[in-house]
C-alpha cells in the first residue's frame, strides 16, 4: 500500500466517524447517505510546500460547505477522529491551517522504513493495479518506402516509455509497429526503378536514390489524378456557388428562422472558401509540372501510371 493510500484510508475512517457522529447530532438528516467520502479523500495530496508538512487535506472546505458548519471546527473534529485511526502511528503532527487545511508530517522513522523496503522490493515501492487492463501501444509507424528521421526516434521513445511504464503498473501491453500499405509503397519504387532510376547515385547511395524515386512516381501520379478529376472538382465548386447563390436569394425570415438561414448561410461560404482554395492548390500542382517541359514530357510518357 502506498502512503497516500494509506493516508486516504485512515481519513476515510475518521470521515465516516465525523459523519456518523453529526448523524446523531442531526437524525433529521440523513447524512449517511447525503455525504459521499470518496471525492472528498482525492483531496488528499503531497503539499506543494514542504515548509508545511509532507501532505495537505483540504476536504473540511467542501465538507463544511456542504454541511453548513464552520470549516475549521470541522476540521478538528476530522483531525480528533484520526487519532481513533492508525494514522496516529506514522504521523508526527496533524495542523490545521487557514481556512481548514489539514497538514500532515509523517514520521522520519516511518519514512526510512517505507524506504527501506522500497529498496528491497521489487519494484521500488510501486502497487501494481487491482484492475488490469489491455492497453494497444502504437509505434513511429515509419512509411517504409522512405528513410527515416528523428520524428520517428522521438515516437519511439515515447511509446516504448509508456509500454515500460504500463507493464510496470501491472496491465497487459500489445506493441505494435504498423508498417503501412508497403505493397502500393514498393510498388512505386519498383515502377520508378523499372523506368528512372540513375544507376550511378544508386550506387553510391541508394536509399537517397530510391526515395527520389519513390517521390517523382508520386508526383505523377498525382498530377494523373488531379487532371482527371479537375472537371468533376470544378463541377462541385460551381454548384456550391449556385447553391450559396439560391439561398442568399431567399427572402429574409424572421427570428430564430432567419438566424439559422444566416448561419446556414455562413456553412456554405465557408465550405466555398474551402474549395475555391482547394481548387487553386491543384492547379498551382499541375502547373508545377506543366511549367517544367522535361517532366511533363515524362508525365506524358507515363499516363497510365495510376492505373
Amino acid at each position: 500500500m502506498s502512503i497516500l493510500t494509506e493516508l486516504r484510508h485512515s481519513f476515510a475512517e475518521s470521515l465516516s466517524l465525523l459523519v456518523e457522529a453529526l448523524s446523531r447530532e442531526e437524525p433529521e438528516k440523513n447524512l449517511t447517505t447525503e455525504v459521499k467520502v470518496e471525492p472528498l479523500l482525492e483531496m488528499i495530496r503531497p503539499t506543494q510546500d514542504s515548509r508545511f508538512g509532507d501532505y495537505q487535506a483540504n476536504c473540511a472546505m467542501p465538507l463544511a460547505k456542504q454541511l453548513g458548519k464552520n470549516p475549521r471546527d470541522l476540521a478538528q473534529k476530522i483531525v480528533d477522529h484520526l487519532g481513533e485511526t492508525s494514522l496516529s502511528e506514522i504521523t508526527d503532527s496533524l495542523e490545521i491551517a487557514g481556512p481548514g487545511f489539514i497538514n500532515i508530517r509523517l514520521k522520519n522513522d516511518y519514512l526510512v522504513a517505507r524506504l527501506q523496503e522500497a529498496i528491497k522490493g521489487r519494484k521500488a515501492g510501486v502497487v501494481e493495479v487491482k484492475e488490469r487492463r489491455k492497453y494497444v501501444v502504437d509505434f513511429s509507424s515509419p512509411n517504409v518506402a522512405k528513410p527515416m528521421h528523428v520524428g520517428h526516434i522521438r515516437s519511439t521513445v515515447i511509446g516504448d516509455a509508456l509500454a515500460r511504464i504500463l507493464r510496470f503498473l501491472g496491465h497487459a501491453v500489445i506493441t505494435d509497429n504498423h508498417l503501412g500499405d508497403w505493397g502500393t509503397q514498393f510498388g512505386m519504387i519498383i515502377y520508378g526503378y523499372k523506368h528512372f532510376v540513375d544507376q550511378g547515385a544508386y550506387r553510391k547511395d541508394p536509399v537517397r536514390e530510391l526515395t527520389r524515386l519513390y517521390r517523382k512516381v508520386n508526383l505523377l501520379i498525382e498530377y494523373w489524378n488531379l487532371k482527371d478529376d479537375r472537371e468533376r472538382f470544378s463541377a462541385e465548386v460551381k454548384r456550391q456557388e449556385e447553391l450559396l447563390r439560391e439561398k442568399e436569394n431567399r427572402l429574409p425570415a424572421e427570428g430564430k428562422e432567419e438566424k439559422k438561414r444566416q448561419k446556414e448561410l455562413r456553412q456554405l461560404a465557408a465550405k466555398l472558401s474551402d474549395m475555391k482554395a482547394e481548387e487553386k492548390l491543384r492547379a498551382k500542382k499541375m502547373e508545377a509540372i506543366e511549367e517544367d517541359q522535361d517532366l511533363l514530357k515524362v508525365a506524358k510518357e507515363h499516363f497510365d501510371i495510376g492505373n
